[in-house]
């Protein structure tokens, strides 16, 4: 059986390379009974229709699958009406995050013919081949189906033998040259959930809704040897920079530690260089040293607001302002680059927390400081929007495919147009010391490579505001033409 996975990606947006469907391709393709291909429109949107048919007729995919998460639904359901109107009797299959903490929303959908909840890396192989036989795939664990007689909803469950995992085959990706232009990475991930309950994530819906332990690990030793053999396939050929994806990975010291001494050994930490996420509350002096010798290029780091209240006790982060100064400051002394993010128009938001979130970002002089703006994807969000007295604008919220633009909440004296108004300013004071740094060093070869990229994400039809950003995000330290 043939299987496609679609990227449905027909927003401004070029960073969602994506995880999830790589690792069921590559599952799928290793085991070998089954063949998967992934079909990206992240570069090709001006055409997305003709390509689904193009490949559909040549391909001829018995099923088409979905990651589904919230910000790119609209979007997913316009794709799947499409593959039904091409190849009605191509089956259509819905997991991912949205799946398991809204089920029944996509399972109503009558283009849906098969919903997954929770993990499917053990499972996938065991759904390709009972997908034309109810009786076999009713059987199968987190499989939601309606059959002539009844609708089987089985629980779900989470995949925790990570180190069985095989590589994963980025070559699946036909565009991966041009994401390896506009951003210089690849992503891996070496641990699974999180132990937290910030409101603004959906992590929160998703470990009410599968049973289990959500946070898993990798271990250290095999999550090195696979980026070190990422770089020995791509080094040299626009890969420049590995990205983990990982939510916690700082958290378990001793993890960490392990980890920062396999990847010493396995890859050159001169040239081989990984970014991390990480809580700011998870780093102190030892782990910073362990991550500079390790080749740790750039921590990323959620601030998230200049004001306690908002970020302890409307995101849930509990995380002090003075931590944050100090997390920093330590990125400076042992050379780590720092991504800093930042969410506007939370409940709870005011024009003076505004100014706090921005005087801080000026504060701590992060490399990159990027803001967000702020969607109520999740329900607790939702909650704390209607108990702060804001109103969601539904038709800006139901076409919402991104958190980086575009604000869908109003609230008593600060509308939706005052945040996005706040955003162009907040980047306007903190883009130009950024800039300043890449005039210093490039000259005037940054003119001449900001206009080369901008110009051929144009060509592609990518969206200026986000090429603009991206460039300056991703660009210079790690981007180089």
């Amino acid at each position: 059986m043939r299987i496609t996975f679609v990227n449905p990606v027909l927003g401004g947006d070029y960073s969602a390379l994506d995880i999830a469907i790589t690792t069921l391709a590559t599952i799928i393709n290793k085991q070998g009974t089954h063949k998967a291909a992934i079909l990206d429109f992240t570069f090709r949107r001006k055409y997305w229709r003709r390509l689904l048919r193009e490949h559909l007729i040549k391909y001829k995919p018995e099923a088409v699958g979905f990651s589904v998460n919230s910000l790119y639904l609209e979007f997913i359901k316009e794709i799947s009406r499409e593959v039904k109107r091409i190849s009605p009797k191509t089956k259509v299959l819905y997991g991912g995050y949205h799946a398991s903490v809204h089920p029944e929303e996509l399972f109503a959908l009558d283009f849906c013919d098969v919903l997954v909840v929770g993990d499917a890396d053990d499972t996938i192989c065991k759904i390709l081949d009972s997908l034309n036989s109810p009786s076999r795939l009713s059987k199968i664990s987190g499989i939601w189906i309606k059959t002539l007689k009844k609708e089987v909803r089985n629980p779900g469950h989470f995949f925790t033998d990570l180190d069985s995992l095989p590589y994963l085959d980025w070559s699946l990706w036909k565009d991966l040259d041009k994401y390896f232009y506009f951003l210089g990475m690849l992503y891996q991930i070496g641990t699974r959930g999180c132990t937290y309950n910030c409101t603004f994530c959906e992590s929160c819906g998703i470990k009410k809704s599968i049973p289990g332990r959500y946070f898993r690990a990798m271990s250290p030793k095999r999550l090195a040897e696979e980026l070190a053999w990422q770089w020995k396939k791509y080094q040299g050929k626009g890969l420049r920079l590995i990205q983990l994806f990982d939510q916690t990975p700082t958290m378990d010291s001793q993890w960490l530690k392990e980890f920062c001494k396999e990847y010493q050994k396995a890859a050159d930490t001169n040239r081989q260089k990984y970014s991390m996420f990480s809580r700011v509350d998870h780093l102190d002096e030892e782990k910073m040293k362990l991550l500079s010798e390790s080749g740790c290029e750039i921590l990323r780091l959620g601030v998230e607001s200049g004001n306690e209240n908002i970020r302890n006790f409307i995101m849930n982060k509990r995380l002090s302002t003075e931590k944050v100064r100090e997390v920093f400051r330590l990125t400076k002394k042992h050379g780590i680059r720092t991504t800093a993010y930042f969410i506007l128009g939370t409940p709870g938001e005011t024009k003076s927390t505004l100014r706090q979130t921005l005087d801080l970002a000026r504060e701590i002089k992060s490399d990159r400081s990027v803001f967000f703006v702020f969607k109520p994807f999740t329900e607790e969000s939702k909650e704390l929007v209607i108990k702060n007295k804001g109103i969601i604008n539904l038709k800006k919220s139901k076409i919402a495919n991104n958190i980086s633009f575009d604000a869908v909440v109003d609230y008593p004296g600060l509308s939706s147009r005052q945040v996005e108004m706040f955003q162009v300013k907040a980047y306007s004071r903190t883009l130009p010391r950024r800039t300043g740094i890449m005039l210093g060093k490039e000259r005037l070869k940054y003119f001449l490579n900001f206009f080369r990229y901008v110009f051929h994400g144009m060509s592609l039809g990518m969206d200026f505001k986000y090429l603009v950003t991206y460039y300056h995000v991703y660009g210079f330290e790690i981007v180089h033409y």
